[in-house]
């Protein structure tokens, strides 16, 4: 019935696992849960542990492939027909999660992906954190909000979505970091609308401000590369979107040079203090239209 994939790099899946397993075991359901280590730094013991829970395999690989290929390489070897997809350091919000997305199949063999959200919780995470604030601000956000612009929320940390499906939009396996972008490109040109629901999953292992601001940087990288390359349409990312309003109004160049007095202040607040989000808006846009003209 269900394959439950964690792919994990540098961190203890074991958590996750062993509540999946819990969760899966309660509901009397065929599954498998498969946790992938992409080529780990650091030995983690505990995640062997996921081999002695039932129907359950942890298996580390010595190379680094990147999160789109490993994502892909356990969609090929899943025994079952749908696939829920979980980061590692997601944890979930309620104990009926695995109940909730099961009714989800049997509701509707329409809704080939369903997406749950994501959730931040103050209590245990540095409110402080640009991630998290981040996250709070502009992720966490209601299944009625998300299905009135199904495409714009997605994030492939916590789907369920049939196998078929998964493998004809995952045809990008570079190793890139933002391409949950191409992911919902991909599932429009296919005419699959996703529905969102209320099953959210709490996102922990959140990064510092300054490693948060290094994966920006190559995220709104592959936002320009995937608009180069005419895998996603201008309107799709509110970056491109500003920059084109940017652009008609010949005001790039004057944007660039007013940028580039302003960013490394700009970054100094971001990693050292509780900057506005406003300044993370400016800070992507920037190096989007430097991305651009290089």
């Amino acid at each position: 019935m269900l394959s439950i994939l964690i792919p994990t790099y540098n961190y203890d899946a074991y958590p996750l696992a062993s509540e999946l397993h819990r969760q899966a075991e309660k509901e009397k359901i065929a599954y498998e849960i498969l946790c992938y280590d992409d080529g780990s730094t650091l030995e983690i013991v505990e995640n062997q542990k996921i081999n002695a829970l039932s129907n359950s395999t942890f298996k580390k690989f010595d190379s680094n492939i990147g999160r789109t290929a490993i994502r892909n390489l356990m969609a090929q070897k899943a025994s079952f027909e749908y696939l829920l997809f979980l980061d590692a350091d997601m944890f979930p919000k309620s104990t009926y999660f695995l109940k909730n997305y099961i009714a989800e199949l049997h509701i509707s063999k329409e809704s080939q992906a369903v997406f749950g959200g994501y959730a931040y919780n103050s209590s245990n995470q540095k409110q402080d954190l640009l991630r998290f604030r981040y996250g709070q601000k502009r992720e966490e956000q209601p299944a009625i909000l998300r299905n009135k612009k199904p495409f714009k929320n997605i994030y492939s940390g916590n789907v369920l979505i049939h196998k078929p499906l998964f493998i004809a939009t995952n045809t990008i396996l570079k190793s890139r970091y933002g391409l949950d972008l191409f992911f919902s490109s991909q599932l429009q040109r296919m005419k699959c609308i996703p529905k969102h629901i209320d099953n959210e999953v709490y996102h922990n292992g959140l990064e510092s401000n300054a490693a948060f601001l290094k994966k920006s940087k190559e995220g709104v990288k592959t936002i320009w590369w995937l608009y180069k390359n005419n895998h996603i349409s201008e309107e799709q990312s509110q970056l491109i979107v500003v920059y084109h309003w940017l652009k008609k109004r010949k005001v790039v160049k004057l944007f660039q040079l007013t940028g580039s007095i302003f960013i490394d202040p700009v970054e100094w607040l971001l990693v050292r203090k509780k900057a506005p989000l406003v300044l993370f808006d400016f800070y992507r846009l920037y190096y989007y239209v430097t991305s651009d003209s290089q």
